[in-house]
């Protein structure tokens, strides 16, 4: 107890040093954004779960079904193992949908599968009963983890984004903490490690608890923003579209018909900021076509300016 009183203090005590400092390490004006709040506390919810229930469950496969720690560890790859692979298909997805919907199905797909292992897991519970609840949770940290970076990122300015993913991180690290000892106190009220049945009593209600609050979480990305990550064609045209504003009245070729020496001396004055003579003349652009102009219009810098928001 003493201990966490000492930590709140401090906790305290930097807020305030962050909130006098001219230059904070934290600007705690980033939490007065619903979405930047919002995408930090879902992290560490989704941590809270998801590493205090494997932590329990690791040791559930070695002092309950008797693997060592090798072992144990490659039979719980069809969860923790399963995000390697997909991973690109969840990032492409997430270009379609956008990082909201993903987050929020990967934190009922986690959930899911804790509440499924939680009413399942016995002493005598075999392996293959629990592969299908970990390929469910597998799945969902998947969609939860690939698309948070843009989530996070996408409720920052530019000059902050380095700081608002180390904030991330620190909150994703402190669910894993806090869901570790959490849980690992509910599993100290109910079992212990004298008996496999002892330690099935003490896991039950810990993963439950770990389910119920990845489902809190799941209630409060509801207040996510939605980000959508720009296409290749959007970003296309809106890097056209900014050339175009750039570039320079065209001129026309000087080899074109009717430049002559004189003409091409009196160009080159031109460009060095003199103005035209009388004898050079601006030829005309060629027409655009209506597919073109349709595709310059489509990327006008309101229609840019949305690209990323949405």
């Amino acid at each position: 107890m003493a201990a966490f009183a000492a930590g709140t203090a401090l906790l305290a005590a930097f807020a305030v040093w962050e909130l006098r400092a001219a230059h904070p390490m934290l600007p705690l004006r980033l939490f007065a954004q619903r979405g930047f709040t919002a995408v930090n506390l879902v992290a560490m919810l989704f941590s809270f779960g998801m590493f205090g229930s494997v932590f329990f469950l690791s040791q559930f496969l070695q002092t309950v079904q008797g693997y060592t720690p090798l072992q144990a560890g490659l039979r719980v790859l069809p969860w923790t193992g399963l995000i390697m692979f997909l991973a690109p298909v969840v990032g492409k997805l997430a270009d379609r949908v956008g990082g909201r919907v993903l987050v929020l199905a990967g934190l009922l797909l986690q959930a899911a599968g804790l509440l499924w292992l939680a009413d399942l897991l016995g002493a005598t519970t075999p392996y293959a009963d629990m592969i299908p609840a970990f390929v469910l949770a597998g799945t969902g940290m998947a969609l939860f983890f690939v698309p948070l970076a843009s989530l996070v990122l996408g409720t920052a300015p530019a000059s902050l984004e380095g700081v608002a993913s180390g904030t991330n991180s620190a909150f994703r690290e402190l669910g894993g903490v806090l869901g570790i000892s959490v849980l690992g106190a509910v599993f100290s009220g109910s079992g212990g490690y004298r008996s496999p049945a002892d330690y099935v009593a003490g896991l039950t209600p810990a993963i439950l608890v770990g389910g119920i609050v990845v489902l809190c979480g799941a209630a409060l990305a509801l207040a996510l923003p939605t980000v959508r990550r720009p296409t290749a064609r959007s970003l296309q045209l809106c890097g056209s579209s900014a050339r175009a504003r750039r570039r320079p009245p065209r001129r026309a070729p000087l080899s074109e018909p009717g430049w002559g020496l004189g003409s091409e001396l009196a160009a080159q004055v031109a460009v060095l900021g003199q103005p035209d003579p009388p004898a050079v003349r601006s030829l005309p652009a060629p027409a655009l076509s209506s597919a073109t102009r349709a595709a310059r219009a489509s990327a006008s810098p309101a229609s840019c300016a949305g690209v990323t928001s949405g």
